[in-house]
């Protein structure tokens, strides 16, 4: 136990990030229940699969890598949800 307490430095590293979102995956607000931009306020913050009109792109920021949810720009779509990218809409 006092080892444990007086290398906080050394094991902390091992614990898992909830808010290390991959790819089709974005940070999303437990308490307010909608996806965020970034991890300003980590509180209540975890990963969910992107929603359908959608997509996943990489956030860089001082805690590392994570993903955040996009929205499809006009003239795209994502129908499936969980995507990395949007498809061009047919023509019509």
């Amino acid at each position: 136990c006092r080892w444990l307490q007086n290398h906080t430095s050394i094991w902390e590293t091992w614990l898992p990030d909830a808010t290390k979102c991959f790819p089709q995956f974005g940070l999303y607000n437990e308490v307010s229940k909608t996806f965020v931009r970034d991890r300003a306020d980590s509180a209540g913050l975890g990963c969910r699969a992107c929603e359908s009109g959608s997509f996943s792109v990489e956030l860089q920021d001082d805690k590392g890598t994570t993903h955040v949810c996009n929205p499809c720009l006009p003239g795209s779509a994502q129908p499936s949800g969980a995507a990395k990218t949007c498809d061009p809409c047919p023509r019509g």
